[in-house]
Order: C-alpha cells, then structure tokens, then sequence
C-alpha cells in the first residue's frame, strides 16, 4: 500500500492534463509539488511512470497499466460523492422504519405524510408486526428508526424518546350482555369471555400484570396472534377486549362498542421513538426523527 493515497489524486491529474503545470492549477498547489509527489510514488512504486518526448509528456507502459485502474478507482469516488450529495440534499434515499399497527394506524400517520410531502423522493419501507419483531429488526440494524410501545422486551438498549401514552380500556359490543353502568372490579369482570393475545405478546403481558397488581390471575376464553384480531372478535359479541382507547374510539363514538366501567385501569403505556445506539443514522433518518421530537 502506497504510504501517501494523495500521490494518486496527484498522479491522475497529470496523467489526464498530461502536463505538470496545468495538473498544478487544477490542484491549486506548486507545479514542485506536483513534481516531487510523482517522485515519490514512482520511488514507492519502483518504476517510471512518465517520460518525456518530443511530443510533451507521455506515460510509459506502466504509468498506462496504472492510469486505467486509478482512472476508474477515481470515477467511483466521484459517484459516490454525487450520492452523498444527494443523500444530504435529500433528494434521494430509501429510510427503513418499523412500526406496530397500533402506532402506524393511530399516532404517526400524520408526520409521516409531513415529512413525505417535503421530502417526496425518500422511499420509505415499513417492517414489523410485533414488538419483538421490531426489537429483533433494530438490533440487528435492519431498520434505523422503530416505533416502540412500553413494555419493550428486556435486554434491549435503544435510545428512546417518548412521544405519548397509550391507555388501554375494556371494551364490549354495545350488544353484549352485560350491565355498562355498573363499576366493575377484575374479578367479576372474569366472570364474562375475554379476548386477548396470545401470552408472548407484550400487550397481553402488560395486561396479566394489571389483573395481578389486583389480586386477580387474568384468564383468556378467546386468543389471537395480533391485536388487530381481537377488535373483530368483540365487535361480533364474543366478548370483553382491552384495547388502546384510540384503537377504538371510531367504534365508541359510532356506539358499536362501549367501554366497561372499572376500577381501575392498567398503567398507560409509552410509545416511543426508537434507534440504535451502535447505528449511524442517515440524514434522512434525522430529518424523519425530527419530525416527532
């Protein structure tokens, strides 16, 4: 390896002028720095590189062989230049974000259509279904920026930002039978179905753990993989749901589901704006953040 990576900026300008002053303006340094740069790449190399002729300055055969390689090593440089400046410009660039259906359909929509319409040629790819999916998928650097919903899964360290709290409440058919006007407590709202998650879900953790901080052992008659399957299943009067209020508030408002009166409610949940601490983040990850914080 050449001890000085500049000798072949400077080479290359004078194999391309074919000419050491004109290499020295276009490098704006001395014409005997451009000289003694190509001496000690020739010393390093152990071979001339160019000769002089009636014609002007010439390559040899090995300044020729050397010249097309560096030629190109410089035309990558310089396209990748050019993508950088466009990385930073934001005019182009793909972003790998992760999301919930919960968060994507209810909380950041609206920033997410902010940030496209200003910057409409970032192309943006959404991953995950579960919090465990989109912890797997930031740690593992799949994704630069995830949207993570309280409790997230121990052993994972992010940095986070907190956007707003989720409250989850118990909901039914308007049509189900049981009394809305009456406060329940857990263990006579047990009495009735419930639907939930399956039990490695961490929303249906968080649930388990507001039955216990009540005395009560939380008990399943419908489960489902994703949450976006238990908002059906109530609807059809199967039974009681504890969704997050904003899931829900449409079908609260329309009157198709009502909330159960209890007392009490679980701790709300944090949702929060995730990266990894070992990731650099691209420009357009940057800008994507600061659109929320």
């Amino acid at each position: 390896m050449i001890s000085n990576l500049e000798y072949y900026r400077v080479f290359f300008a004078v194999a391309s002028f074919r000419h050491f002053t004109r290499a020295a303006e276009y490098l704006c340094v001395s014409q005997s720095a451009v000289s003694q740069s190509i001496r000690k790449l020739e010393t390093e190399l152990g071979c001339r590189l160019f000769e002089r002729s009636g014609k002007g300055l010439v390559l040899t055969a090995e300044g020729e062989e050397l010249f097309t390689h560096i030629k190109k090593a410089m035309q990558e440089i310089h396209t990748g230049e050019n993508s950088i400046s466009k990385l930073a410009a934001m005019k182009t660039g793909e972003l790998q974000i992760g999301a919930t259906e919960t968060s994507l359909r209810f909380y950041i929509l609206e920033q997410i259509r902010a940030f496209k319409e200003e910057h409409p040629q970032i192309r943006i790819t959404f991953h995950g279904t579960t919090m465990q999916d989109l912890c797997h998928q930031l740690q593992n650097e799949e994704i630069e920026v995830g949207f993570l919903i309280s409790p997230i899964p121990e052993g994972c360290d992010f940095s986070l930002q907190h956007l707003c709290d989720i409250q989850d409440i118990p909901v039914a058919s308007a049509e189900f039978p049981i009394d809305f006007d009456r406060t329940y407590e857990l263990k006579d709202l047990l009495k009735y179905p419930m639907i939930t998650t399956s039990a490695d879900n961490t929303v249906r953790r968080h649930i388990d753990d507001w039955f216990l901080e009540n005395g009560v052992v939380a008990a399943s008659d419908y489960t489902v993989r994703a949450m976006g399957l238990v908002t059906p299943l109530v609807r059809s009067r199967l039974g009681i749901g504890i969704l997050a209020e904003e899931y829900v508030r449409d079908d609260i408002e329309s009157g198709k589901l009502i909330q159960i009166k209890t007392t009490s409610l679980p701790k709300p949940r944090s949702l929060y704006i995730g990266t990894n601490h070992q990731t650099a983040l691209s420009e357009a990850a940057r800008e994507f953040i600061r659109h929320f914080v």
